[in-house]
């Protein structure tokens, strides 16, 4: 309510669904990280070209650096 007592008018707003990226699978995610160390090529470079963020394909390159841990359920 204002300070004159009218209330504020509203209007419509449209919203929008967030759209994700899409799944990328494991094979997919490897050969995109040996890419970045091809010569000549480097993260922004791979990432471009593949319509991703340099910072999702830093991440992946992490990952495969660290060894697999497997769990006994």
């Amino acid at each position: 309510m204002f300070k004159d007592g009218a209330m504020p008018r509203t209007s419509e707003v449209e919203v929008f669904a967030v759209q994700r990226g899409r799944e990328r699978y494991a094979e997919e995610k490897q050969s995109l990280v040996e890419a970045t160390f091809q010569p000549g090529l480097n993260v922004s470079l791979v990432a471009r070209q593949h319509g991703i963020a340099p910072s999702l394909l830093f991440c992946w390159r992490k990952f495969s650096r660290q060894p697999l841990v497997l769990v006994n359920a």
